[in-house]
């Protein structure tokens, strides 16, 4: 188990390539200085994007008066940049000022708390530099200016000690030998890649109640494939925007369709089928529960911070306002959902964090009535992932007695449904654990990619081969990692809320408090 001061954050150099992002080392990184002394306390190993920096607040609001104190701060100390707001941001506040006028004012200024606009570092000048956002942020905060950070690079639940793949490089380096776990040997802290398996089960919710309104979990992650569960069905829906503002700028093939996003070697990205996999594991669980996938993350299985965090927010106005104007539909204006899972997180790079816009806006999640389950993470560490770090860590409010609890973070058991997994991160932080090892879900069933079998040839009986491990046409696989214990919980929570759903359709945040908390206590007093 590794602790702040051994941790050390392993990513493939493709992703960070893929991405434009950096690794921040803890032992070459600068350190803060406070006038003539240079701090003893190093940086945690975190991944941030380049050429960006985040910035509490929205964009003409109090992130305005930050970005003018620090363009003049790094004027002064002789970096020859300007900060441009991230147009996208811009305009969803626009939407947002439109969306909550009037008597939501409040609503708004909560916002202006929980948010973070991206500003776009440009060099200027006749000589441009390219500065290291990581100095810039330092430049920050010996200024004394407080709401400047990195903007992290968001990875899945399961990236950490195994890069989930099938061929070379498939283990993400830092965990010890033995690069593939081929069930003979190995690393026993590794975590089994995805494979194909044949499965015999009808649809889970063939036989579902047809209530008023489902319970409505969100899954903000690769999007959702092709598959008999979920092709056509009334209750799964993908949405690549809400009020308006898309999901995420990023245009790398879709992740969900053909997993692939490198034509000329036609290999099965290691994170393709993430979300469709996430939304087989919340069907077992919620056969009644209506599922909708947010595309965010790419086929490397990352995403950008600001891109999460400007999702989030358009997510919880629309659930405001579907809340206010009592609607029980779920489309691109938003509307009331009931759980929120996050198969993500970021490290930060001041390791333990007690105070983060992200956090805040969890917070303004739960105070809305909406349940948040988070990944641990599989980095066998006790540094904390976040968001999930924040279920139990220092500074951490607790909830009131019956309240729910704001965030519920999960760790995964091994399948003897006892021990915890090995790769699983741990901590107080950690407040509930669900079966994460060799899960069995749905894939879609368009991926077959370049990879074939090890052995194939043909007799007179017919053809005999070993599995062909990139072929999901039968459209399930065995996968393993913290991202599959989280929507079990979240599964759970939501079918709990469908009792007495078919007779009550008050969709006000009292009565999704009330469900919450008989939820919460039922799950988590058996954790």
């Amino acid at each position: 188990m590794s602790d702040r001061d051994d941790f050390v954050l392993s990513l493939p150099s493709w992703v960070l390539r893929r991405r434009g992002a950096r690794m921040l080392d803890p032992v070459s990184a600068p350190r803060p200085v406070k006038g003539d002394e240079v701090s003893p306390r190093t940086a945690s190993s975190s991944a941030y994007l380049d050429g960006r920096l985040m910035v509490r607040g929205l964009p003409g609001r109090a992130a305005a008066q930050r970005r003018e104190d620090l363009e003049s701060v790094l004027r002064r100390r002789g970096y020859a940049v300007r900060l441009r707001p991230d147009p996208v941001d811009e305009r969803l506040e626009g939407l947002l000022t439109e969306s909550l006028g009037g008597g939501r004012s409040g609503l708004l200024d909560q916002l202006d708390g929980a948010y973070q606009t991206r500003m776009l570092v440009e060099p200027v000048g006749e000589r441009p530099e390219d500065p290291d956002p990581w100095v810039l942020v330092l430049v920050a905060r010996s200024a004394g200016l407080d709401g400047v950070d990195l903007e992290h690079l968001v990875i899945p639940g399961p990236g950490g000690a195994y890069w989930e793949g099938h061929g070379p490089g498939a283990y993400w380096e830092g965990h010890g030998p033995g690069a593939y776990w081929e069930g003979h040997g190995g690393d026993p802290g590794c975590l089994p890649g995805r494979a194909p398996v044949s499965v015999a089960v009808a649809d889970p919710s063939a036989g579902r109640r047809p209530l008023r309104r489902p319970p409505v979990v969100v899954v903000p992650d690769t999007g959702i494939g092709s598959h008999p569960w979920f092709d056509g069905h009334d209750r799964v829906q993908v949405l690549h925007s809400i009020l308006g503002v898309p999901v995420t700028e990023n245009t790398t093939p879709d992740p969900e369709r053909h997993g692939i996003s490198e034509p000329l070697v036609g290999e099965l990205d290691r994170l393709s089928g993430h979300g469709t996999f996430i939304a087989g594991v919340l069907r077992q669980r919620a056969p009644d529960a209506r599922i909708v996938g947010l595309p965010l993350m790419d086929a490397s299985g990352t995403a950008a911070e600001g891109d999460v965090s400007r999702t989030l927010v358009a997510l919880l106005v629309g659930h405001v306002l579907a809340q206010e104007q009592g609607r029980t539909d779920f489309g691109e204006d938003g509307g009331v959902l009931d759980v929120l899972s996050l198969s993500l997180g970021f490290y930060h790079q001041d390791g333990e964090v007690a105070s983060h816009p992200v956090r805040d806006l969890l917070q303004l999640f739960a105070d809305r009535g909406v349940m948040v389950v988070a990944a641990a993470g599989n980095q066998a560490t006790s540094v904390p992932l976040y968001p999930a770090g924040w279920a139990a860590a220092p500074g951490a409010a607790e909830p009131a007695p019956g309240a729910a609890p704001p965030l519920v973070s999960v760790g995964a058991l091994n399948p003897d449904g006892d021990s915890v997994a090995m790769f699983s991160n741990a901590g107080p932080w950690v407040t509930a654990h669900r079966p994460g090892v060799n899960v069995v879900s749905t894939m879609p069933t368009t991926f077959d990619a370049s990879a074939r079998a090890a052995y194939r040839t043909e007799t007179e009986t017919g053809v005999r081969a070993t599995p062909d491990p990139d072929d999901m046409s039968g459209g399930f696989a065995v996968w393993s990692g913290t991202s599959f214990a989280a929507p079990w919980l979240a599964g759970q929570l939501a079918q709990h809320l469908c009792a007495g759903s078919d007779s009550d359709d008050d969709v006000g945040v009292k009565a999704l408090r009330a469900r919450a908390r008989r939820a919460l206590s039922a799950e988590l007093g058996g954790r």
